[in-house]
C-alpha cells in the first residue's frame, strides 16, 4: 500500500513543479499532501538560477476532491536571493505551476 500511496500522491502534485513529496495522509477528513520545494529556483525576471535561499514559507492549498474526499496541499516553498547584480528583483518566491 505504501508504494501505491506514493504513486497517487505524485499525481496530486503539479507535474512541472520540482516538489518533493514529504508525506501523504489519508484519513476520514480527506487527503493531506505535504511537499517541499527544490534546493534552487530560477528568478522570474532574469532567469538566473539561485541556490541562495532567503527564507521558507508555507502555502496551504485545497485541490479538487479525490474519491469524494477533500485534498489539502501543504507546500513548503522558498524565497530566494537573485545572484544577478543587474536584476531589479533582489528576492523572489519559488513558483508553483498550476
Amino acid at each position: 500500500m505504501a508504494g501505491s500511496k506514493n504513486v497517487i500522491a505524485r499525481e496530486l502534485l503539479p507535474k512541472a513543479a520540482n516538489l518533493k513529496l514529504r508525506r501523504l495522509e489519508i484519513s476520514e477528513q480527506g487527503w493531506g499532501v505535504d511537499a517541499a520545494g527544490d534546493s534552487s529556483a530560477v528568478c522570474p525576471i532574469c532567469f538566473t538560477r539561485s541556490r541562495s535561499r532567503h527564507s521558507r514559507y508555507h502555502r496551504k492549498l485545497q485541490d479538487l476532491p479525490v474519491q469524494d474526499s477533500p485534498v489539502m496541499l501543504d507546500l513548503r516553498v522558498g524565497r530566494w536571493r537573485c545572484g544577478n547584480g543587474r536584476c531589479a528583483r533582489k528576492i523572489f518566491t519559488e513558483r508553483v505551476p498550476k
